[in-house]
């Protein structure tokens, strides 16, 4: 009967490393997350290692101790950081299956046992999910296995993970999805999107399909409500009208409203400020507000400028982006920051919205440098508070001796008209599910057309946030726009 605790944890990790990292150098990287009194071991002895990975040793108290009394923040930031780029990408299913199989033969934890310093992390919750954070499962069960179980104990037990045990979970690794939530860094940039209402209209569809690629990148599939063999745009509408004035205006003009108590006329302004500067009411920026509502309520990356407050900039540059965002990634010593350029586009088909998007990101990534001018030329004026001013010059316009400059990444937002042949001929009850499953078949199938996209335009050292969203068809953003704007 396996046994979770240090030793087991450390076999399964070992058996899913890159090829390219040495056991005794990812061991010595995970000894070294905390600072410890190590004068009896160092972090890179071989026998300090195999004797904890064997069972023969507990770990040192010292070491326990470090770990028992760090922030849970920095053990995530290290994790994500300096431990999770030491696995293997294709093995990371792999990996939660096999904590999942150790954890369900482990009799000794409770239902109710928190297995982590999170308390979304009891073995019940754990058990019932088949989503996970990849960062939080490892950071989560290596502080129980540090602060909560022995090693030496169990050393018959650690001897049941056999070297084949991470592999023999290949024709599960389609059951598990693995969904991060970046954003852990609290900044002063403050998200602006009205969220409460997201998860209530949107429906995330869970699919196995990732993208390869060395940076934190992600493809999420979602659908609004459904109702009579359609989708229902009434509660999308409300949400766009409720966040209509969160995206026209920057941080600095909400703030005036707030202090002249005028707050209610913000969405009524921002609905004023669109039709005054003649945007095509079928169209109103449609796309580009579902997609600032994704990068700020899924993705957790605040808006640094919509692309309507970018189309209203002086000057003669005018940016090719349809928004930009920051996204602020755990990282030791220092987080990780990413300035998102926005890409969106609804076409009817899937592959050719994927075709409009790359444009557009091709003609961003020729005018990156424009581009980030022009983020820095908005900082430096009265868009932001002072405090959220000060802040962002202190990681887009570092000083000398200063952090490197955001990485660039891509926030791309794709509408399509979903097809699914003998709808009518379901019963409603069945409607829903046959829905799920083709949209599942749909970015399945444009998932490596995506791929080849990035890769033959040499793009894979960016990040990028793919957000899909099928409609009825592509003039209902007419009707959501109307409903929105009340014209």
């Amino acid at each position: 009967m396996k046994k979770l605790c240090l030793g087991t944890y450390i076999n399964i990790l070992c058996q899913s490393l890159l090829p390219s990292v040495r056991q005794r150098t990812f061991l010595g990287c995970l000894f070294r997350c905390v600072d410890w009194d190590s004068a009896e071991y160092t972090a890179d002895d071989d026998s300090f290692q195999g004797h904890i990975k064997s069972g023969h040793d507990n770990a040192p108290k010292s070491f326990c101790d470090a770990v028992r009394f760090i922030a849970p923040q920095n053990i995530f930031n290290y994790f994500a950081a300096k431990i999770v780029p030491c696995i293997n990408t294709n093995k990371q299913k792999h990996v939660i299956l096999a904590f999942l199989s150790v954890i369900s033969e482990d009799h000794d934890i409770d239902a109710t046992n928190i297995i982590g310093f999170d308390n979304g992390y009891t073995k019940e919750k754990i058990m019932s999910s088949d989503t996970f954070s990849f960062i939080g499962m490892l950071a989560n069960i290596f502080f129980y296995c540090v602060t909560a179980v022995e090693n030496k104990p169990f050393q018959n037990r650690i001897r049941e993970i056999k070297k084949d045990f991470v592999d023999s979970f290949n024709d599960k690794a389609n059951t598990i999805y693995i969904i991060e939530t970046p954003t852990t860094v609290a900044t002063p940039l403050d998200l602006t999107a009205k969220s409460s209402k997201f998860e209530s209209v949107f429906t995330e569809v869970k699919h196995p399909n990732q993208l390869s690629l060395p940076n934190p990148s992600q493809v999420r599939l979602y659908h609004v409500n459904v109702a009579d063999y359609a989708f229902d745009y009434a509660e999308l509408s409300k949400f766009i009208k409720a966040n209509l004035g969160r995206y026209v205006m920057s941080r600095a003009k909400r703030q005036e409203y707030i202090l002249h108590d005028e707050t209610e006329n913000i969405a009524l302004d921002a609905a004023a400020a669109l039709k005054k500067h003649g945007f095509d009411i079928t169209d109103a920026h449609f796309t580009e507000i579902i997609l600032y509502s994704f990068l700020e309520c899924a993705l957790n990356a605040p808006k640094v400028m919509s692309k309507f407050e970018l189309e209203n900039l002086g000057g003669s540059y005018r940016s090719k982006s349809s928004g930009i965002h920051l996204l602020s990634l755990p990282g030791t010593p220092l987080p990780i920051h990413q300035l998102i350029f926005g890409a969106a586009d609804v076409v009817t088909d899937l592959n050719g919205a994927i075709d409009s998007a790359f444009n557009k990101i091709s003609d961003i990534k020729t005018d990156l440098g424009n581009e980030r001018i022009l983020v820095e030329e908005t900082i430096m004026g009265n868009a932001f508070p002072h405090d959220t001013q000060e802040y962002l010059k202190s990681i887009i316009l570092p000083q000398k001796g200063s952090p490197q400059k955001p990485n660039t990444a891509f926030g791309v937002f794709l509408g399509y008209s979903v097809n699914l042949p003998g709808a009518n001929g379901l019963p409603s009850h069945e409607y829903l599910t046959a829905l799920s499953s083709k949209m599942t078949e749909d970015i399945a199938a444009s998932v490596p057309y995506i791929q080849s996209k990035i890769d033959s335009m040499q793009l894979n050292q960016h990040s990028f946030y793919f957000f899909v969203l099928p409609l009825n068809l592509i003039s209902d953003r007419a009707a959501i726009m109307h409903d929105a704007l009340g014209v």
